[in-house]
C-alpha cells in the first residue's frame, strides 16, 4: 500500500479540456464478466425478493380476507338496521305531520258554535273569544319535528354510506394484472390510500351515525309524548337515559382497559385523541411560557392545512408527464408493522436494504418493531448479559442490518438532537448490547454499531474493530454514503470507508449498484458533496459515478486528498480491468494524467531523501494504474499476451518530451520489481516518440539485456522488446558503448529469435536488427552469434499459422531486408531460403509495400529490390504476373522510392524479363 506521508502533491489535470463523451457504439463487457462470476450478493438479493413477495402475498391474502369480511358484514348490518329504522321513523313522522298544519276540526267547531248562537240566543258558546286565524305550530312542535327529521336523515345517510362502502370494498378487492410483485405494489398502494384517506374512520362512522340517529329519535319521541301523556313520556325518557348511560359506560370501560371487549368507534377515536395529547404534552410543558405562541401556531395550522390540501388536490388534477410508481418500501413497512410472526419479519427485513426508502415515509414504528425483534434473539444469562440464541442468528442479522440501514439513512436527514427512533424508551436495552459476548464477528459488529450510531458514543467498534466484516461489505456500501456525507460523522468513517472500498473492489466485482456506491464514497472522501437524492437511489449508474470520480481525482491538489487518491488507485485499477469502465477512463485521458503524476514523483524522489522510498512506491502505484487504464487490462509476470495490442498508441501525447524520468524509473526497479519494470517498458513502447539523454544509453542497454534473458518472465521479455524497439533510434545512434554490451545485446536478440515461437517477438527482433544495420558502431557486432542461421530458420518455417496478414507481410519484408543486409556485409555469398519460401516471402513483402506505403516500410525498399533482382536473375523465384504487378504498382507510388541503384536495376531486370 502506498504511503500517505508523501512530500509531493498530485498535480491537477491541466489540459482544461472537457472529456469527450463515450461513443454510442462502445460494447460494454461488464455484463459478461458478472455473468461468469458467482455473485452471491445478486443471488441472495433474488432469493430475498422472491421469499418476501411470496410471504407478502400470503399475509396480504389473509389480511384482506379478514378486512373485507369485517367491513362487508358491518355494511350489511348498517343497511339492514338503517332500512328498518328509517321505516319506523317515517311512520312516526307521518303521524306527527298534522302538527305542522292547522287543525280543520277547530275551525269547524267555531263556525258551528256561531251558527247555534245565531239560531238560539239562549245558547252559550264555550268561549267568548272571537275566532282568530291559526298562527303556526308551536316552538316545541318545531323542535320535536326537527329532531325527528334529523334522525331520519342520519339513518338515510348511514344507508347511503353503507352502499358506497360496499362499492369501495369491491374496488379494493379487485386485483390488477402483472407479476406477483406488481400486484403486491398495487395492493399496497390501495391499502396506503385507505390509511391516508382514513377509510376505517369513514366506515366506522356509519354505525355511529345510526347511534346518533337513534338518540335523536328517542329525544324527539320523549318530547312529543310529554305533551300528550307525562306517564308514558317518563317511561320513554327512562329507557333512553338508560341506553345512553349504558353506551357511555362501555366507552369509559374500553378507554380504561385495552382488553375490554366493548370496543366502539367512539372509544377508538377517544383513545387516539388521548395518545396525541400525551405525545404533545412534553412539548407543551417545555413551551408553557410561550403558551400564546403555541395557541397561535395551532390556530394558524388549520388554514395552513386547508391550503396545503387544496394545493395537493390541484397538483393531482394537473396533468403530469411522469407518474410516480409504487415502490416496495410501503409493502415491507406494512408487513413488518402488522405481523408478529418473527419468521415473517425476518423475511421482510432481509429485503429492506434492497429497497429505496423515501424520506416522507414514516418508519418510526418499523424501527421499533425491528429493534424489538432483534433484541428477542438474545437471552439474559446469570450475569444479566445478553447471549445470542444460536437458532436465531439469521433473524438477528437480518433485523439488525435492516434497523441500521434505515436508522443511518433517516438520521442523515435530521439534526443532531432529533432521532427517528425512540431512544429514551430503548436506551437501557441498547446499553446491554455493548456487553454482548459472542465469538460471531457479524453479530458483534451489529451490536456495537447500533450502540455507536444510536447513542453516538465510542464503542469497541471504534477502539478495536474498525473494519466491516467481509459478508457485510456490499450491504454497508450504502450506509457508508450517508455517514460520509454527514459532517458529524465523516471524519471517523474515513478510514473505515477506505478499508471497505479496498476490500469491495476486487475480482470478481460486486453488482453495479455496489460499484456506484463505492465510486460515490470515494468522491466524498475527496471532499466532494453529493446530493442526498442521489444517495437514496438503490439503482445507481456505475458508469456515470465512475466518470465523475475520475474527473474529481484529476483535480485534486491538496496533500491530504492526494494521499487518499493514492490509496484509491489500486482498487480502481481492478475496476478498470473491465473494458466498459476502462473506456470511460481513456476518454477522459486519465492515462496522460497518470504519466504526469508519476513524472512528478520520480523527479521529486531524488530531491527528498527522507521520504524517497515512499515516493518511489507512490510512483509505482500511479504508473501501474496508468498501464491498466491505457492498456488491455493487467498482466502477470508469466502472461504471454502484451499489455497493449499492436497498433495506434492510446496515449494522446502530441509533442515529444523528455522521458528520461521513465528511464530512471526502469533503472531504479529493474533488479527489485519486475512488475514495475514491465509497466514502465510498456508505457515506453507506446510513446509516439521517445526522447532522453544519450548518457543513459549504456544503462538502458544493460537493462534490456538483463530483461531479455530467457530465464526472465515472458511478460518482461515482451515489454523489453517493445521498449528496445521504441528506443532504437537513440540507442543505435550512440557511437560510444562499452564493448561487451554490443555482444550481449546481439546474443539476447539471437536467443529470442531462436527460442521464441511468438510472431510478435520475432517481428520486433527483426526490426531492431534492421535498425542496427544503419549504425556503423553496431552493425559490425550485431550480425554475429548465428543471426543468419536464425533468419534462415524463420524464413523456411514461414508462414506462421494463425498470424494476421499485416504481421505476416511485415515479417516477410524484414526477413528479406535483414538477409540482404547480411549479404552486403559478408565477403562471400550466403545461403538463401528454399525456393518456395523465397517466392512466398518476396510476394508478401511487395504486397505489404504496395498496400501500406508507410515511411517505416519504405526504408526497406532498396534492400528488397536488390534481393528480388538477385533471386530473379538466379531463378530462385518466378516472375509471376501477380509479383510483377505488385512491384510496378509499388515503384510507381512515389518519386522518393525511384532513382536508387537497386530500384533501377530491378526495373531493368523486370523489363528484360518481360521482353
Amino acid at each position: 500500500m502506498p504511503s500517505q506521508n508523501v512530500g509531493t502533491q498530485l498535480p491537477a489535470n491541466g489540459n482544461g479540456a472537457e472529456a469527450p463523451e463515450l461513443p454510442q457504439n462502445s460494447k460494454p463487457s461488464v455484463e459478461n464478466m458478472e455473468s461468469h462470476r458467482p455473485s452471491q450478493s445478486q443471488g441472495d438479493e433474488k432469493d430475498a425478493k422472491s421469499r418476501f413477495w411470496a410471504t407478502y402475498t400470503r399475509e396480504a391474502t389473509d389480511h384482506d380476507g379478514e378486512f373485507l369480511e369485517k367491513y362487508q358484514s358491518d355494511m350489511d348490518i348498517v343497511l339492514i338496521f338503517a332500512g328498518l329504522f328509517s321505516a319506523v321513523n317515517t311512520s312516526f313522522i307521518v303521524n306527527m305531520q298534522s302538527n305542522l298544519n292547522p287543525d280543520p276540526m277547530n275551525t269547524t267547531n267555531v263556525l258551528l258554535g256561531m251558527l247555534l248562537q245565531a239560531a238560539n240566543s239562549s245558547f252559550v258558546p264555550p268561549s267568548n273569544l272571537p275566532y282568530a286565524p291559526w298562527q303556526g305550530p308551536s316552538t316545541s312542535v318545531i323542535w320535536v319535528q326537527s329532531l325527528t327529521y334529523a334522525s331520519l336523515c342520519a339513518s338515510l345517510l348511514a344507508a347511503l354510506g353503507a352502499v358506497l362502502g360496499k362499492q369501495w370494498l369491491s374496488n379494493f378487492k379487485r386485483s390488477c394484472r402483472g407479476t406477483i410483485d406488481d400486484r403486491g405494489r398495487q395492493r399496497q398502494m390501495k391499502l396506503d390510500g385507505l390509511r391516508t384517506w382514513h377509510f376505517d374512520s369513514v366506515l366506522q362512522f356509519l354505525p355511529s351515525l345510526l347511534q346518533i340517529s337513534l338518540l335523536l329519535f328517542g329525544v324527539a319521541l320523549s318530547a312529543s309524548m310529554w305533551t300528550m301523556s307525562a306517564t308514558i313520556a317518563i317511561i320513554i325518557i327512562t329507557s333512553t337515559t338508560l341506553g345512553f348511560t349504558f353506551y357511555l359506560t362501555i366507552i369509559l370501560a374500553s378507554l380504561m382497559a385495552a382488553d375490554c371487549p366493548f370496543q366502539t368507534p367512539g372509544s377508538i377515536a377517544l383513545r387516539a385523541l388521548g395518545r396525541s395529547i400525551l405525545h404533545y404534552y412534553p412539548s407543551l410543558q417545555k413551551h408553557r411560557r410561550n403558551f400564546s405562541k403555541v395557541c397561535l401556531s395551532f390556530a394558524l395550522y388549520i388554514p395552513f392545512k386547508i391550503i396545503s390540501t387544496l394545493n395537493t388536490i390541484s397538483q393531482q388534477l394537473t396533468p403530469s408527464a411522469s407518474v410516480a410508481q409504487p415502490t416496495d418500501a410501503p409493502c415491507i413497512r406494512w408487513i413488518i408493522e402488522s405481523s408478529s410472526d418473527p419468521d415473517i419479519i425476518t423475511t421482510a427485513a432481509s429485503f429492506v436494504p434492497e429497497v429505496e426508502w423515501l424520506p416522507e415515509l414514516d418508519i418510526s414504528t418499523l424501527l421499533l418493531q425491528l429493534f424489538d425483534t432483534f433484541l428477542r434473539c438474545f437471552e439474559n444469562n446469570y450475569l444479566e448479559q445478553l447471549m445470542l440464541v444460536p437458532p436465531r442468528r439469521e433473524r438477528a442479522i437480518a433485523c439488525g442490518k435492516a434497523f441500521l440501514h434505515l436508522y443511518i439513512e433517516r438520521k442523515s436527514f435530521l439534526n443532531s438532537e432529533d432521532s427517528p427512533f425512540p431512544v429514551s424508551v430503548c436506551e437501557k436495552d441498547i446499553h446491554k448490547l455493548i456487553w454482548v459476548h459472542h465469538s460471531d464477528q457479524e453479530i458483534s459488529f451489529i451490536c456495537y454499531l447500533i450502540f455507536e450510531v444510536v447513542l453516538g458514543r465510542d464503542s469497541p467498534t471504534r477502539l478495536y474493530q474498525p473494519n466491516i466484516p467481509d459478508t457485510f461489505l456490499c450491504w454497508m456500501s450504502h450506509p457508508l454514503l450517508h455517514r460520509l456525507n454527514d459532517s458529524r460523522y465523516s471524519s471517523f468513517w474515513h478510514e473505515r470507508a477506505l478499508d471497505a472500498i479496498a476490500r469491495i473492489l476486487v475480482n470478481p466485482l460486486p453488482p453495479r449498484n455496489v460499484l456506484a456506491n463505492c465510486f460515490m464514497a470515494s468522491r466524498m472522501l475527496l471532499g466532494q458533496f453529493t446530493e442526498r437524492d442521489a444517495i437514496l437511489k438503490v439503482t445507481k449508474s456505475s458508469t456515470t459515478a465512475l466518470g465523475i470520480l475520475l474527473e474529481d481525482i484529476m483535480k485534486q491538489e491538496s496533500l491530504e486528498q492526494s494521499a487518499i487518491v493514492l490509496r484509491l488507485l489500486e482498487p480502481l485499477g481492478v475496476v478498470l480491468e473491465v473494458d466498459e469502465y476502462r473506456q470511460i477512463a481513456q476518454h477522459r485521458r486519465v492515462a496522460e494524467w497518470g504519466l504526469g503524476v508519476c513524472k512528478t514523483f520520480v523527479r521529486s524522489a531524488g530531491q527528498s531523501q527522507d521520504t524517497q522510498d515512499a515516493i518511489w512506491n507512490d510512483a509505482r502505484t500511479v504508473l501501474h494504474f496508468t498501464v491498466i487504464v491505457a492498456g488491455d487490462g493487467p498482466i502477470d509476470q508469466g502472461d504471454a499476451r502484451p499489455a497493449w495490442h499492436q497498433g495506434r498508441s492510446r496515449l494522446s501525447i502530441q509533442e515529444p518530451a523528455d522521458y528520461g524520468w521513465l528511464i530512471d524509473y526502469i533503472i531504479h526497479y529493474h533488479q527489485s520489481d519486475h512488475i514495475a519494470v514491465i509497466d514502465a517498458m510498456t508505457v515506453l513502447s507506446q510513446l509516439p516518440q521517445v526522447k532522453f539523454s544519450p548518457s543513459r544509453n549504456p544503462a538502458v542497454v544493460e537493462v534490456m539485456v538483463s530483461s531479455l534473458a530467457l530465464e526472465q518472465p515472458l511478460a518482461l521479455r515482451n515489454a523489453a522488446l517493445g521498449a528496445a524497439h521504441a528506443c532504437k533510434k537513440i540507442i543505435f545512434g550512440d557511437t560510444y558503448m562499452p564493448p561487451h554490451l554490443f555482444s550481449d545485446f546481439s546474443s539476447v536478440l539471437h536467443s529470442t529469435l531462436t527460442n521464441s515461437e511468438s510472431p510478435r517477438q520475432h517481428l520486433l527482433c527483426l526490426k531492431i536488427l534492421y535498425s542496427c544495420a544503419k549504425s556503423e558502431a553496431w552493425k559490425a557486432h550485431i550480425f554475429g552469434h548465428g543471426q543468419h542461421s536464425s533468419h534462415l530458420h524463420i524464413a523456411n518455417t514461414f508462414p506462421y499459422p494463425g498470424v494476421d496478414p499485416l504481421s505476416s507481410e511485415q515479417l516477410a519484408l524484414y526477413i528479406i531486408a535483414n538477409l540482404q543486409v547480411m549479404q552486403e556485409l559478408s565477403d562471400h555469398p550466403l545461403d538463401l531460403p528454399n525456393a518456395n519460401s523465397c517466392q512466398m516471402l518476396v510476394q508478401k513483402a511487395w504486397h505489404s509495400l504496395n498496400v501500406r506505403q508507410t515511411g517505416n516500410l519504405k526504408e526497406t525498399i532498396e534492400h528488397l529490390s536488390a534481393f528480388t533482382k538477385d533471386c530473379l536473375n538466379e531463378g530462385t523465384i518466378r516472375g509471376t504476373d501477380d509479383l510483377i504487378s505488385s512491384i510496378r504498382q509499388t515503384l510507381r507510388g512515389g518519386s522518393d522510392i525511384r532513382g536508387t541503384g537497386a530500384v533501377n536495376d530491378l526495373l531493368l531486370c523486370i523489363a528484360d524479363f518481360n521482353s
